[in-house]
Formats: C-alpha cells, sequence, structure tokens
C-alpha cells in the first residue's frame, strides 16, 4: 500500500459525495415539504418514510447485490430495463464503459439513510412558527414557492447545515456498501473500482497487518473531518440565531 492508495481513496470519497448529498438532501427535503403539507395521513408517511434507516448496511448491501443489481437478466433492475427495451446490464463489473456500480452504490445509502435526516429537516419545518406564513399571506403572498423561498429555506438554514455536515461525515466514513457489494477480498478483484479511506485503512491494517499505518491514516482521517466541519460551521455560520 502506499500514500497514492490512501490519496486515491479520498478522491473515491469526494466522487461519492458530489453524488450522494445534493440527492439525499434533494429527495430528502422533498419528502419533507410534501409530508408537511398533507392533511392527513402524515403518521403514517413518517413511519414508511424511516423504515428503511432501520436497516443495516450490511443487510441493505445483500439485498441490492444478490436480488435487484446482481447482473442477470432475473433481476428487479435488469427486468425494468427490459420492460423499456434495454439490454441487462452488468451492474458491478471491472469491464470498461460505464461506471454502473456508482448506481449501486449510490441507490443503496439513498434508500437507508434518507429516512433519518427526512425527520430532521421534518422536525425544523414543523418548528417554524406559523405566524410567518400568515403575516406572508396577509401582505399578499402565495402559498407555494414564494413562501418557500423566502420563509421555509431561510429558517431551515441551521438544520439543513447540520443535515448537510452530517451526510458529508457518513460519506466520508462510508464502509459497510463497498466492503459488501465490491467483496471482501483484500484489496483486488472489484475492490478496485472504488475504495474509500475506511475500506483502505482496513486493508491495509486488518488484512495486511500494518496496524501502524492503519492507525496512522484514522488519525489523518478524524483531523480532515474536524477541518472539513470547522469550515461549514464557519462559512455558514451554524448556530446563529434564525430571527
Amino acid at each position: 500500500m502506499s500514500e497514492k492508495a490512501f490519496i486515491k481513496s479520498l478522491s473515491i470519497f469526494t466522487t461519492f459525495t458530489i453524488l450522494i448529498v445534493p440527492t439525499t438532501y434533494a429527495l430528502t427535503l422533498g419528502l419533507a415539504v410534501l409530508v408537511n403539507n398533507i392533511k392527513f395521513g402524515s403518521a403514517f408517511f413518517r413511519t414508511v418514510f424511516f423504515l428503511p434507516a432501520t436497516v443495516s448496511f450490511v443487510i441493505g448491501a445483500l439485498i441490492w447485490k444478490m436480488t435487484i443489481f446482481n447482473g442477470l437478466p432475473s433481476s428487479f433492475a435488469n427486468q425494468v430495463l427490459g420492460w423499456l427495451g434495454i439490454k441487462p446490464v452488468v451492474w458491478v463489473s471491472m469491464q470498461g464503459g460505464t461506471p454502473w456500480y456508482w448506481l449501486v452504490l449510490v441507490s443503496l445509502r439513498l434508500w437507508l439513510m434518507t429516512g433519518g435526516y427526512f425527520l430532521l429537516l421534518l422536525a425544523g419545518m414543523q418548528d417554524i412558527p406559523r405566524e410567518l406564513y400568515e403575516a406572508a399571506y396577509m401582505d399578499g403572498a402565495a402559498p407555494g414557492w414564494a413562501t418557500f423561498r423566502h420563509i421555509t429555506l431561510p429558517m431551515l438554514k441551521n438544520m439543513s447545515i447540520s443535515v448537510l455536515l452530517l451526510m458529508t461525515i457518513a460519506g466520508l466514513m462510508a464502509f459497510a456498501e463497498f466492503y459488501n457489494i465490491l467483496g471482501g477480498q483484500g484489496a483486488s478483484g472489484l475492490r478496485q473500482l472504488a475504495r474509500p479511506p475506511l475500506l483502505y485503512l482496513y486493508d491495509i491494517g486488518v488484512t495486511g497487518g500494518d496496524y501502524g499505518r492503519s492507525s496512522a491514516g484514522s488519525i489523518i482521517l478524524m483531523v480532515i473531518i474536524f477541518i472539513f466541519t470547522f469550515i461549514q460551521i464557519r462559512l455558514f455560520g451554524l448556530g446563529k440565531k434564525r430571527y
């Protein structure tokens, strides 16, 4: 193992974060707005959207790998493609071409993590004083995009920053989905496709027996998380009063 491999693992984290954070935030925000505005059945939808968050990453990865994206024509994903007239796809493969494995990894984390962040944003929305909306309506503002842009989003600033930080840190600590979908047999084979920092440190420590370098890498990873969190807090002013 080399420092270049560790830097590459950080680049994998960057790619994963760029793919997962905006997608997860947009989906969770949309679900929170939807549930916050419905008058009946909100408790049912909160439960339904949160349930995937109770599934472990190991079980979720096995479901994704063995049934939905197993690469066979009989898999769920390939059956959907078949209905659209598209040939079956080998989703996780070292062959050149489209890196479909990113779709597998991102969709799995999206399914598992959306529920928890959805509840946080929903709680933030329900904490916004209703008087602000009533005052806006009295001033002639129409319900919908105008109030969402000028009231809901600004009032959700602190909660949104917290959620984005949690998403990014969770992406930096990604392990189980990569380990179980790409295989757990050392750094060879499919593992070469995408190996985030924790998986890299696992390989050189547990598999390779180099616990010293693995511990040093863990400290570097902790420092990176701390610096990134500090910069985000200072940049976006987390903790400042909303009104």
